[in-house]
């Protein structure tokens, strides 16, 4: 009789035992919810279940969702974020929500294939220009935070997160061949720019201008080819993308967004030309010949290559360094990853420039012989171009003067009384004269100069209207 008794207040107290047990489950009602996120990483959150969705997403750090996806339960329909976890349809504990696609019915979650825009190259997935959208770059610095963020948690940091951070980093390498093979510079133009280098100076010592010119292709390999009659045509022949420099303009400021750059590259496209690069000067007694290249020099250049590929979409762009008293002249090409790097405003100058002014220095790290560093040379940045001469279409050959002074003027006007179009047109041929005088004419008589110029450019025979000559008369005249 007492075994059985015994026995029954075991019972009773096993079963109290239980039921306090499901009593506590009952009210512990927090539920452990597992996110799969776009690189294949899953994230675990701990919830009440009172709490919306997007609340959670916060907290694990994956609420940064493009739009056109949605969070599902393997694959079905899309959950409302807003609504609290306990209300949400199929959710429970140990729940596995992955991120899908709207675009595509049926898919399945996890890893998604990535969709390339069929749209201009230049413009990113997120439809902001971008100077070469093939090497942009996660931002690094809100992958860092993420991961810190996720560095106490119980799945703290997986390959996948470490992938993402790698492949953040830009990895800085030389890049031998530029988009342009060789540039041709106007002599008489780089003879006005060594001028205006050495008669005005700014404090920094420096001068630039914009180069206008044309693009064309040639023969890779120069000079006279031997052929026989087992020779192959010329359109076998390699050929390489140039530049011939046939104008220039002083630059008041280091952009091209500016009224009186503007005009200039409005009467530029009018005489077919476009922008191709810049030159700048540099005193000798301030750089040695190794450093013709400061890492200042390389934003302005940047800056102005990105602000000439966003009006006109083309990449080639050309700089010449040109010491002022001598002469001498290098040309160069940014590559196309420092270009980018400067978008993204990864570029800086080093601290102390005066110390280390061919240095660069980037916001965020990057990735040079397998190491993260936050300093390079500047050489890394540079592309050799060979250099040639040549004389260009739009220079004065008997003025010397790019504005137009009263003793211009007055040769101008002696010219015109004497009915020699051609000489006139001669002296004329000059862009920074046609820039002065466009001040002064109408639209209409502008522009049948520029057809006389244009012409005349070609070495063709040319005549002026009557009534253009008398309104050129009236303004030497002035």
């Amino acid at each position: 009789m007492r075994k059985r008794v015994t026995s029954l207040t075991s019972f009773v107290k096993a079963a109290m035992t239980l039921s306090s047990m499901a009593l506590l489950a009952l009210c512990n009602s927090d539920m452990t919810l597992r996110f799969r996120t776009k690189n294949g990483s899953i994230v675990r959150v701990t919830t009440d279940g009172n709490e919306s969705l997007s609340d959670v997403l916060k907290r694990s750090e994956c609420d940064n969702v493009d739009e056109g996806y949605s969070w599902s339960i393997g694959g079905g329909p899309s959950l409302d974020v807003e609504a609290s976890v306990k209300d949400l349809p199929g959710v429970k504990n140990g729940s596995l929500i992955s991120i899908t696609s709207n675009k595509e019915k049926g898919s399945s979650a996890g890893l998604k294939r990535k969709i390339v825009s069929k749209e201009s190259n230049s413009e990113s997935k997120r439809g902001v220009w971008q100077p070469f959208p093939d090497l942009s770059k996660p931002n690094y610095l809100r992958l860092v935070r993420q991961a810190r963020a996720r560095a106490n948690m119980k799945n703290a940091m997986n390959y996948a997160d470490l992938e993402n951070i790698s492949s953040s980093l830009h990895r800085v390498e030389p890049q031998t061949e530029g988009r342009v093979k060789r540039i041709y510079l106007c002599s008489e133009c780089a003879k006005k720019f060594q001028a205006q280098a050495v008669k005005k100076k700014n404090s920094s010592g420096q001068t630039f201008a914009l180069l206008f010119g044309t693009s064309h292709k040639e023969r890779e390999k120069q000079g006279k080819i031997a052929r026989t009659s087992l020779s192959t045509t010329t359109d076998s022949n390699k050929m390489c993308e140039v530049t011939k420099v046939q104008a220039l303009y002083m630059l008041p400021s280091f952009s091209i967004f500016d009224d009186d750059v503007d005009r200039a590259i409005n009467l530029a496209k009018k005489l077919g030309l476009h922008i191709v690069g810049c030159i700048y000067s540099y005193d000798k007694n301030i750089r040695s010949e190794e450093e013709m290249v400061y890492s200042s020099d390389i934003l302005k250049v940047a800056k102005l290559q990105c602000d000439s590929m966003r009006t006109r979409r083309i990449s080639n762009f050309v700089f010449l360094s040109m010491e002022a008293q001598s002469g001498a002249t290098e040309a160069f090409q940014l590559s196309d990853l420092s270009v980018q790097m400067y978008f993204e405003d990864i570029l800086k100058i080093a601290n102390g420039d005066s110390e280390s002014p061919t240095q660069m220095q980037t916001s965020a790290p990057i990735m040079m012989d397998g190491k993260e560093v936050n300093e390079f040379d500047v050489i890394l940045c540079l592309i050799n171009t060979a250099l040639l001469s040549h004389t260009g279409n739009f220079w004065s050959r008997n003025i010397a003067s790019s504005k137009l002074t009263p003793k211009v003027k007055a040769r101008l006007l002696k010219k015109l009384d004497k009915n020699v179009d051609n000489e006139f047109v001669d002296d004329l041929r000059d862009f920074s004269l046609l820039l002065a005088l466009e001040n002064n004419l109408d639209r209409g008589h502008m522009e049948s100069l520029l057809e006389v110029v244009l012409k005349r450019s070609q070495l063709r025979n040319v005549s002026l209207d009557k009534d253009l000559k008398a309104l050129l008369s009236e303004v030497f005249a002035t």
